[in-house]
């Protein structure tokens, strides 16, 4: 009997005590409610301000990134603008697709060298050099091309990597050397901002209105107009 009175006598003190508390919360909150609406205030305008912004940004990039989805090209349409522009270039485009049966005139040599040099090797497509590095593993100069990982060996019934080499071998260097620039002129991305030409006349009327200031050397007996 004892022990069930000692504990609700606890119970009791512990919920009188909450409730003490929660009155003190109460009376701290009545009293300094100026306070308090103001803190709520600021802190909603911080976030809601906050969210605001990084919506905005998030609508900027996606209107930004949209159109590079939109203007990326397949190896095969470059290659395409390649041979228009150098049609000495050989295609070896004879080779049998393994899935249909039938000849993959798409598969060409150009689109290969594209797929080799972005997809095989992870190089960018802006540079010479990388371009460069690409002929020259081609040429045996740089690194080595292994034929079981050359664009085609799993999707033609012939892997064309032989002969592609050969090919290459065969272009001089004037050859080699325009592939390069067509490659790299086809992949560079347009500036964003267009670049402002001047009239050469406006170059001369801005040049004629600068206002330069006029250097004036003494003359002889200057230094006599100064004596008292």
């Amino acid at each position: 009997m004892t022990r069930l009175f000692k504990k609700f006598f606890d119970v009791f003190s512990s919920y009188r005590l909450k409730i003490d508390l929660d009155g003190t919360l109460i009376r701290f909150l009545f009293k300094n409610w100026g306070y308090v609406a103001i803190a709520l205030i600021t802190f909603s305008w911080v976030y809601f301000s906050h969210a605001e912004i990084v919506i905005g940004q998030k609508t900027i990039n996606i209107s930004w990134e949209a159109p590079a989805y939109a203007q990326r090209r397949t190896p095969e349409t470059i290659a395409q603008e390649i041979y228009e522009q150098m049609p000495d270039i050989p295609k070896n485009n004879q080779y049998i697709s393994s899935n249909t049966g039938e000849i993959a005139s798409h598969h060409t040599l150009i689109s290969r060298l594209i797929r080799y040099h972005e997809f095989v090797k992870s190089r960018p497509t802006i540079f010479r050099l990388d371009w460069k590095l690409t002929l020259a593993d081609y040429l045996g100069y740089n690194e080595m091309i292994r034929e079981g990982s050359y664009p085609g060996f799993n999707t033609l019934t012939q892997n064309p990597f032989n002969e592609d080499r050969e090919l290459i071998k065969s272009l001089s260097r004037e050859q080699r050397n325009q592939l390069v620039d067509t490659l790299v002129s086809i992949y560079q991305p347009p500036s964003s901002q267009s670049e402002e030409v001047i009239n050469p006349s406006e170059n001369e009327n801005l040049t004629d209105n600068t206002n330069t200031p006029s250097i004036f050397l003494p003359s002889r007996g200057g230094a006599d107009l100064l004596m008292p």
